[in-house]
């Protein structure tokens, strides 16, 4: 059976599931190479997708997906995207059995998340992995609470492990930290939690980076965006610029999202400092043009000025382009 035979017959069965809570119109097919032109909403789709799975910003969609929208009890909507070739590969495999058995799971995970909430399915690893995401914090100042949380350090800066358990407009993205008894209980690899953690932190905060940081101040989601090859970004060697993600909330992470820290070095022309002015944003200083001195007294300063919730560091840290360490000054 050919590909396309397959999606067509994929997306009628689809719509034969009633005892999924399916009906014809749940599920769309998107083909690889499209693009959004003037509609917003299938634009943030391509642009999650296209980071979710190739950790790219490209405006045209990489890759075939099957989505499959689903209204719960609660008048609220569920959301599954499959990669097609995966389900195909699945069908030259296993035939259609193999197919529904890696669909149907995911949709009653969604649902039942939907409706009950996050935290219902937390010892669940597959119905909560792609609500988990990477925070900074002080870990000096957070020490005592981190005692039984998941977390990695660099210095005296703490990236935990967290689980977003609401996020609306109104009161914003809530996360709480994942506890080792919860994490235990998941018997998945340290390792590949971590890195689906932060892709998907990624994919909701993409990073950014601003010449000039007033330029930062309710942005376009386009504005500052430098990881993807065609960017080509010139600065002034005493320019410092502020980097950040697109939500900024939390955007001192952007600088732990693989592949940024090179591309930093890339547009500051060698090794550089980083001052983490918050949690929220870090400066950009070339190594040539200032003594760390200076900027720790000017962290410092900062740091002084606002509430302690706010500050990640007290160091000044250096990325070394020769031997791609990230690593504080003491």
């Amino acid at each position: 059976m050919s590909k396309e035979t397959f999606v067509q017959t994929l997306l009628s069965g689809l719509a034969e599931k009633k005892e999924w809570g399916l009906s014809p119109g749940n599920a769309e097919y998107y083909k690889d190479g499209l693009s959004a032109e003037n509609d917003p909403q299938l634009l943030d789709f391509i642009h999650d997708t296209n980071l979710h799975y190739h950790k790219s910003e490209s405006d045209i969609l990489m890759g075939s997906f099957l989505v499959i929208r689903k209204k719960c009890r609660n008048e609220i909507w569920s959301m599954c995207r499959f990669d097609a070739d995966y389900l195909y590969r699945e069908f030259e495999e296993g035939g259609w059995d193999s197919v529904w058995k890696t669909i149907e799971p995911q949709l009653k995970s969604a649902a039942r998340i939907t409706e009950k909430g996050i935290l219902s399915s937390i010892s669940d690893y597959e119905a909560v992995k792609e609500h988990l995401i990477i925070r900074p914090l002080n870990y000096t100042d957070h020490r005592s609470e981190l005692k039984n949380c998941i977390y990695r350090r660099y210095g005296d800066i703490a990236l935990v492990l967290c689980i977003i358990f609401s996020n609306d407009a109104k009161h914003g993205i809530n996360t709480s930290k994942i506890q080792k008894p919860t994490f235990d209980k998941w018997k998945i690899p340290e390792n590949d939690v971590w890195e689906s953690a932060l892709t998907n932190t990624s994919v909701m905060a993409p990073p950014r980076i601003y010449a000039n940081p007033l330029e930062a101040d309710q942005a376009p989601y386009s504005r500052g965006e430098f990881m993807t090859n065609h960017r080509n970004m010139q600065l002034h060697p005493l320019q410092v610029p502020l980097v950040t993600t697109t939500q900024q909330m939390n955007g001192a992470i952007a600088l732990f999202y693989p592949g940024v820290r090179d591309r930093l070095a890339e547009i500051m022309g060698g090794s550089y400092y980083a001052a983490f002015i918050s949690i929220h944003e870090c400066m950009i200083h070339r190594s040539d043009t200032i003594s760390p001195k200076q900027i720790r007294r000017h962290l410092s300063d900062v740091n002084n000025a606002f509430s302690s919730d706010e500050n990640l560091t007290r160091k000044v840290f250096y990325y070394d382009v020769k031997t791609k360490l990230f690593s504080p000054l003491d």
